[in-house]
């Protein structure tokens, strides 16, 4: 309601006495009126029924009650009240705007819409010429006269004209707006855009002549934010101006807005009736919709704050962007700079921001700062600036996103003040209405963030100077002073101190002290408070639904807050102190303010930008409005508080990460093996994990600043947390079980929100007093739910439970709404009653402890709705909330010096904790201690995955300011993919190390039962004599040189090692790195697989590939080596080194080889064929030269064969030396071996891929047919199948370039090769019986020497040379092979026949002087020599066993077969390692 009244002036302006005495008429007719409103409306109070009787005297029906009279009852609403929206002056009249309402609700509203529309007074004055007043009016007393003869119209409007504009220019100057000439329109949008009218500024606006009848003069002027005093003072103004005196006889406002006289009631007019009447009327006006477009209904409370936060968060991004922009700038033009003298190098000049560190702008930044900002014109032509004009171009483009981002930040500062503002005024703030205040608090956090990031950047000044200057010689209209006034000016402290100082009541009692509460809770004694939570410490109640017993009897209605970040609340409370130092002086708050400040020095901002607290806390002390006491006081405290968080904090705070782990593991393993407990304790497990989050937060914050104190001081030794993995390990584990299981988490708070809306269904038909539009909502959200489907049923539901963001959003609109209401006893909002309560200033207590109840228990139920809803549609930002870890992203040498203490541990030193037998127990106790404080080390390497499991949250720290900051998405997604391959390729490297050293071990172990170490083992383990190396670097006597070579060495026997009394203490090395392997395989089998930024890591493949890269290594290593033939004395090959063979027993075998090909897959097979193809190359290069070095004697042996097949022998064994043939025999010998390795590896990876991918080798299994095409039989063959006449080996060799040699040109000349490698190898095949070892093993079927593998060998020679050519005929290919075959056999029986009674290398002697023993082993190498043709036979495809027995009497190789059973070998020798 409200109305307006005018007190008329007639020829004299009343006194002093005269308007109060008015004022306080009309106040007692406002408040009668008052009285009789009820519900919204007005109503006239009826007159008692009273009746005549039957003898004509008064009968009273109803006594009068005394209790029910306006007077004594008062009026329905306690907190109505009448207040002038404006303001007059003492001798001043008009229209006065008044406002009754409670809590001034129109009052406010109509003075927020008179600043949104700058509604303007027109005031009417009435003056006279002569003489001047002290109190520049007539009843004033008088000062001095003059003349006025000479005042003329033409001369009054023009000084009325100047006067305007020198007030418009002293107002710009004030305002420090852009000083220029202007137009009334372009001055008044000036005047709105720097929102002059809410700072009080009287503001001219025009001022005109009504009538000018000499002494007397009646101006008009039209103005903003006065009373009517500036009136006066421009009349006598306006005389000097022309050289006279005058003074106001009446000042009178005679428009508001679009409110006139005529709409307005004399004191005496106020009435119920015309009250109502003037209301109708007034909206109107006022609002032509019918509606008050200016209440909390459309001021959008809660869409501004949460709007204003965002958009101050993506700011915070943007500032943060541009001040690491700037030092890295500055950083590489150092270092461009510094290598400016090397040739091609960077100019310096073209680096982006080059000119802030340039010296040749030295000079110009200097003085462009001294005139900044520019509150006047700057010349463009300095000579000082040339260089700034020459590079205007480069300068304006680099710095323009400074520009806009300093504009932006502007901007949202007097936004985000003006919505503060805007909030205290409308709304009364505590923790009941705990999403407003979370807003509120947050929005104010951001905003003083921002302004300290905003100082931090040193060369702000310089920018806005450099750009401004530009902008300026370019005549730009964009300058803007109050943004370059706004960055000259920056304080932040003492800025907000100044702008917010109207919060320090609500900061006081609605916000510091229910959140000190909440402070004081979270710092108790750590163990108490997890035992609160810990589920192992109340077993009675863990199949029980969690309530946070002690939040819930305190306002915070909202589950939400008993998760809420530790860090968070200390912010808050450190911005409410630095903003209001004042409400220090309540001795609660600080008290709990000296444990804000014992328990951290680093105040974390934005990121890896951190305040160091108490320099803070001392300069807002400083620069507070306090007494100098205080002050001192405070400045103690500070002190005394510093210390404390130096050398105590870390202790507590380690303590507390003690208890938080143990909380942390136990509440997960029952929540993994009870999945169904996560709904009803998903309050819980947020609670924990936002704790560890705070401790995390905490430590990481800590561990990169500096503590106060002298500098060079060493860290705290607490702040070194080596169980920092376990503490990540289990937050990921917890959370991957909100995932996981989050269909259990659905169904139950699903069920939650219909039970809770079923509650709020039965209360809110007992509130009978909210205004219809909350009532319209409140009806909407319990419809809406109510016509959800049963969660159980949700996947036939579609997408109704998706999306519960309306909702949360109505909730907070209606905070702001009941916001509204009387703050009374604190019990939420009020204003809610049940029917037939009482009501007025004399409510009876339980009607207060009654409106407390239905307040806390719809506050309960809604806030239960928003936290349920948020669980099933919002718990991925949820779990961001508690747990998110992107912090490490700001400080990756922390987060990677932990991940190098876990996987790099130092080893212990050598005998450390091993069992050295009867040492001193002292020593021995030691050793052992320190290598079991090793091995737990060990044990926490198991937690390492969480590292790279962490590299998913650094994404998380750009998600909501993307579209501020977008260049960062980028680089923020590739850092984190960078680091999540990093760290799991060190955490398989350090497992691969491990398992090599394991290896080592265990060889050490096996290598001491090897005989040659028996002499070094006493008999019953007694010493022996062991000779050492005397010390180095001393001299010893000549006589006592032999005895300081021999020391008494006790050593135990193999195997003493596993016997020992306690395996914690007794620790050896194999133990540690049996311990640690096991912990790092662990780790990598932690997860499948990784996800971040939307690209997947597999950890086990990642060990698979280390391990492969690791095998072949080594394999390559082996395959470099020289290779040796197992020969007794071979004659030295170029580049090869003789060697002693390994038995027979230590072959390859193919179990082995499957267990290669199952570690290092089909790509390490395949790799293992190309080395083996490279060394077969080289072997078939070296034949071929031996065959063409000997080309003329062999083409004359091959036309002897078939003539004369006798003399052919004989011929060739004189023209080809026998140690050409031995060559030849060595390198066929090792070119079979490797094709039989080939082979053998090539049929244990066909094993192993049909048993792990069958389907795809049935598929494969046809290729290998040889009417396939060339490819297929390639894949068939890289698959493991062996393909009919197909070569792998071939076809390596006509891709390889560097054997294009091999090739020969014609068919003649590919025959005439053919020709000399039948001839040399059927020569060379008797020789055979010189290699060593040559006798066929009958238990492996082999040979030691791999003789049977010549056959593998000539077969394929002879193949490659044939299949050169371009289409080789099949029968020409069988032909040449028999002719082989035919020269061969000769050769053999020519070979049984000469030298069957000589022993292996000798060409003569008697047989009977040879031992029985050199007997047996001729007739062996004779046979073997039988197998090696017949086995040629067997792996040549063109060749069967019939040709065999028409050249080779097959008796013999029956014979040489039976021959191998009579008698084993003799013994092998002993290897030598």
């Amino acid at each position: 309601m409200d109305s307006s009244a005018r007190f008329e002036s007639h020829s004299q302006i009343n006194d002093d006495n005269s308007v109060s005495t008015n004022f306080l008429t009309l106040q007692q007719n406002l408040t009668e009126v008052a009285f009789s409103f009820d519900n919204g409306s007005l109503n006239v109070p009826k007159p008692r029924l009273e009746s005549v009787s039957e003898d004509g005297n008064l009968a009273v029906v109803s006594l009068p009650s005394i209790a029910d009279h306006p007077l004594v009852r008062g009026p329905f609403h306690r907190h109505l009240c009448v207040k002038p929206v404006n303001y007059l002056d003492i001798f001043s009249s008009g229209i006065l705007l008044l406002g009754i309402t409670r809590h001034n609700f129109l009052e406010r509203s109509l003075m927020a819409s008179a600043r949104r529309k700058h509604f303007r007074q027109v005031f009417k004055v009435l003056g006279e010429y002569g003489a001047s007043h002290d109190n520049f009016c007539k009843l004033g007393k008088k000062v001095a006269e003059c003349g006025f003869s000479h005042v003329d119209r033409t001369w009054l409007v023009k000084k009325l004209k100047y006067f305007t504009d020198d007030h418009k220019k002293m107002i710009r100057r004030q305002l420090k707006l852009d000083v220029g000439e202007y137009t009334n329109e372009t001055f008044d949008r000036l005047l709105t855009s720097s929102n002059s009218l809410r700072r009080s500024v009287e503001v001219l606006h025009n001022i005109s002549l009504l009538k000018l009848v000499l002494p007397f003069v009646e101006l008009e002027m039209e103005l903003s934010n006065s009373n009517g005093e500036f009136c006066r003072k421009a009349l006598h103004q306006i005389a000097l101006k022309q050289r006279s005196y005058a003074a106001a006889l009446k000042v009178t406002l005679s428009q508001y807005g679009p409110i006139g006289i005529e709409d307005t009631l004399l004191v005496e007019e106020i009435t119920v009736e015309k009250v109502l009447e003037k209301m109708r009327i007034l909206n109107e006006k006022v609002n032509p919709s019918g509606v008050l477009e200016n209440t909390y209904y459309h001021q959008k409370l809660a869409e501004q704050l949460i709007l204003r936060t965002s958009h101050g968060k993506g700011l915070l991004a943007r500032v943060y962007h541009l001040r690491k922009m700037l030092g890295s700038s500055r950083i590489r033009y150092e270092k461009v700079k510094s290598q400016q003298q090397a040739v091609g190098a960077e100019n310096p000049a073209s680096l982006q921001l080059s000119f802030l560190f340039d010296s040749q702008f030295d000079s110009a930044l200097k003085n462009l700062t001294k005139k900044f900002p520019f509150n006047q014109s700057v010349d463009s032509n300095a000579k000082d600036f040339k260089i700034v004009r020459d590079n205007a171009s480069k300068i304006a483009g680099d710095l323009l996103p400074f520009q806009q981002t300093f504009t932006d930040i502007h901007s949202f500062m007097v936004d985000a003040l003006n919505t503060l503002e805007l909030v205290r005024t409308w709304l009364v703030i505590n923790f009941s209405l705990y999403d407003v205040a979370s807003y509120f608090l947050e929005l104010l956090s951001t905003l003083f963030s921002l302004l300290m990031l905003l100082n931090k950047i040193e060369e702000r000044k310089q920018i806005m100077a450099l750009f401004g200057y530009i902008r300026r010689c370019e005549a730009a209209s964009n300058c803007d002073l109050r943004v370059e006034s706004f960055i000259a000016d920056l304080d932040p402290i003492a800025n907000l101190q100044s702008k917010l100082a109207s919060l320090e009541t609500v900061f006081h009692s609605g916000l510091m002290l229910p959140l000190s509460g909440l402070f004081s809770r979270r710092m108790r004694d750590p163990k108490k408070f997890m035992d609160e939570f810990n589920l192992v410490m109340r077993p009675n109640q863990i199949a029980e639904p969690f309530v946070d017993i002690a939040l819930e009897d305190s306002q915070f209605f909202s589950p939400e807050a008993s998760y809420l970040s530790l860090e968070t609340i200390e912010k808050w409370m450190c911005v409410m102190v630095i903003v209001c130092p004042r409400i220090l002086e309540d001795d609660t708050l600080r008290e709990q303010w000296r444990v804000l400040m014992s328990n951290r020095y680093a105040l974390p901002l934005f990121r890896d930008v951190i305040e160091k607290l108490h320099e803070l806390m001392s300069s807002a002390i400083q620069s507070g409005n306090l007494s100098r006491d205080s002050k001192r006081a405070l400045e103690k405290d500070i002190g005394h508080s510093q210390k404390i968080a130096a050398t105590q904090a870390p202790t507590l705070r380690k303590k507390a990460r003690l208890f938080l782990r143990k909380c942390l593991k136990s509440n997960y393993l029952i929540l993994s093996d009870v999945p169904g407990l996560l709904g009803m304790k998903t309050q819980l497990a947020l609670i924990i994990m936002g704790a560890a989050r705070d401790e995390i937060h905490w430590l990481v914050a800590h561990c990169t600043t500096e503590a106060p104190g002298k500098k060079g001081t060493p860290p705290h030794s607490d702040l070194k947390e080596p169980h920092l993995a376990e503490m990540l390990y289990y937050v990921e584990k917890l959370r991957n079980l909100f995932k996981k299981y989050d269909q259990v988490i659905f169904v139950y708070h699903g069920s939650m929100i219909k039970r809770r809306n079923e509650d709020l269904a039965v209360i809110m038909p007992q509130v009978t007093n909210l205004p219809e539009h909350e009532t319209t909502i409140f009806s909407d959200i319990i419809n809406r739910i109510k016509s959800l489907p049963p969660p159980t049923e949700a996947h036939e539901a579609g997408r109704e439970w998706d999306d519960f963001q309306g909702i949360r959003l109505d909730w907070i609109r209606l905070q702001t709404y009941l916001g509204d209401f009387p703050q009374d006893k604190r019990a939420g909002f009020l204003g809610l009653r049940t029917p037939g309560e009482p009501t007025g200033m004399n409510m009876a207590p339980q009607g207060y402890a009654r409106m407390s109840e239905i307040a806390s228990r719809v506050s309960r139920a809604m806030f239960g709705i928003t936290f349920s809803s948020k669980m099933i549609d919002y718990l991925d930002n949820v779990l961001n909330q508690v747990s998110d870890m992107s912090i490490f992203f700001s400080h990756l040498d922390m987060f990677n010096a932990h991940v190098n203490a876990l996987l790099w541990a130092p080893a212990p030193p050598e005998g450390m904790g091993v069992d050295q037998g009867s040492g001193g127990g002292g020593k021995h106790s030691s050793g052992a201690g320190a290598s079991n404080v090793l091995i737990n080390q060990n044990h926490l390497t198991r937690h390492v995955i969480a590292f790279p499991m962490l590299c998913a949250h650094f994404i998380n720290m750009i998600a909501p300011v993307a579209e501020y900051v977008p260049i960062e998405r980028d680089h923020v997604g590739d850092l984190s993919l960078t680091t999540c391959n990093t760290l799991l390729e060190e955490i398989c490297k350090r497992a691969c190390q491990v398992i090599r050293e394991v290896c080592k071990q265990h060889q050490i172990l096996s290598d001491q039962l090897m005989p040659r170490h028996a002499p070094h083992y006493g008999v019953g383990g007694q010493a022996v004599a062991v000779p050492v190396d005397p010390p180095s670097g001393g001299t010893l006597r000549k006589k006592n040189s032999i005895a300081a070579s021999v020391q008494m060495v006790e050593k135990p026997m193999p195997g003493s090692e596993s016997a020992r009394e306690r395996r914690d203490k007794q620790v050896s090395e194999l133990d540690r790195l049996s311990n640690e392997m096991v912990e790092l395989v662990t780790a990598i089998n932690e997860c499948e697989q990784i996800i971040v930024n939307r690209f997947s890591f597999a950890p086990k493949e990642f060990l698979l590939s280390r391990l492969e890269a690791t095998f072949m290594d080594q394999i390559r290593e082996m395959m470099d080596k020289p290779v040796s033939l197992p020969t007794a004395a071979p004659p030295p090959v170029k580049g090869q080194e003789p060697q002693v063979p390994f038995p027979v027993e230590e072959f390859s075998d193919i179990t082995e080889l499957r267990c290669l090909a199952e570690m290092i897959g089909p790509y390490g097979v395949r790799y293992i064929n190309e080395v083996i193809s490279q060394k077969i190359l080289g072997q078939y290069q070296e034949l071929k030269k031996i065959a063409n070095d000997n080309a003329q004697k062999l083409n004359q042996i091959y036309q002897l064969i078939e003539a004369k097949p006798g003399e052919a022998v004989k011929v060739g064994d004189s023209l080809i030396g026998k140690d050409v043939r031995v060559k030849v025999n060595q390198f066929l010998t090792m070119m079979g071996a490797f094709l039989a390795l080939r082979d053998l590896l090539s049929t244990a990876l066909n094993d192993v891929l049909k048993k792990r991918v069958p389907f795809l080798m049935s598929c494969i299994s046809g290729l290998e047919k040889p009417d396939q095409r060339p490819d297929a039989n390639d894949l068939a063959a890289t698959a493991g199948f062996k393909v009919k006449y197909y070569d792998p080996i071939l076809q390596q060799l006509l891709k390889i370039k560097n054997f294009e040699s091999l090739r020969t040109g014609t068919k003649q000349e590919n025959d005439q090769l053919v020709n000399c490698f039948i001839t040399l190898f059927g020569l060379s095949l008797p020789d055979i019986v010189e290699l060593h070892n040559l006798p066929y093993n009958k238990s492996y079927e082999t040979s030691g020497s791999n003789a049977l593998c010549i056959g593998k060998a000539v077969n394929s020679i002879i193949t490659m040379t044939l299949l050169m050519l371009p289409q080789p005929e099949e029968e020409y290919i069988r032909n040449c092979f028999v002719r082989f075959l035919t020269h061969a056999s000769s050769c053999v029986l020519r070979m049984s026949e000469s030298t069957g009674a000589t022993s292996p290398g000798e060409s003569g002697g008697d047989q009977g002087t040879m031992s029985a023993a050199t007997l047996l082993l001729n007739r062996r190498s004779r046979d073997t020599t039988y197998l090696v043709l017949k086995q040629i036979v067997e792996d040549c495809p063109y060749l069967s066993m019939d040709a065999l027995e028409a050249v080779f009497p097959y008796t013999l190789v029956r014979c040489a077969f039976h021959n191998s059973h009579l008698k084993e070998p003799p013994p092998r020798p002993v290897r030598q390692s």
